[in-house]
């Protein structure tokens, strides 16, 4: 696995599902749940931050605080971390999660793939998983879930336009 290629294939994926979604339309709640545009990817923004934490610490040390809290209670630590950002606008949330992304390739390219694929180095994250299991399940397929989530509230959007429109939709 090139984790490199993982980790910005999951980035494309949310950016592809976002881009040119109208601001008025990042903050509509039930897109995931509660949850508008705008909060999964404050939630995106936590978990990056996450991953982030992580790497650093195959590369120089240090705790995994997010990743602590995230596995003690993981709904508290996405209901603490969303509302956060709430006062945050659309924009300023995607640049946080953007940002914090630019720092993950970097850390991924100093860690030696032996390591990357040595099971039991996460503390606390199984005997079992890898750093390359953790890049796969926390910086790609979570990513593409969203994605595909936000995708079909988007296909909703078109829908509700085409009939605005006069058109009509098959079902």
């Amino acid at each position: 696995m090139n984790a490199q290629e993982v980790i910005r294939r999951g980035h494309v994926a949310v950016l592809e599902a976002v881009g040119e979604l109208p601001e008025e339309h990042w903050y509509r709640p039930g897109v995931c749940g509660v949850w508008s545009v705008r909060d999964i990817l404050a939630h995106l923004a936590a978990f990056e931050h996450m991953v982030i934490q992580v790497l650093q610490s195959f590369v120089t040390g240090g705790p995994t605080t997010l990743l602590d809290r995230q596995r003690e209670d993981g709904e508290r630590f996405n209901e603490v971390e969303v509302a956060a950002r709430r006062q945050l606008t659309a924009a300023e949330v995607l640049a946080e999660y953007s940002e914090a992304h630019g720092h993950a390739i970097p850390l991924v390219a100093q860690i030696p793939l032996e390591l990357c694929r040595q099971p039991g180095t996460i503390p606390g994250y199984g005997a079992d998983y890898s750093l390359e299991d953790l890049i796969v399940h926390k910086a790609y397929g979570h990513k593409r879930e969203h994605a595909a989530q936000v995708n079909v509230y988007r296909d909703e959007l078109a829908q509700v336009e085409a009939v605005a429109e006069g058109g009509y939709t098959v079902g």
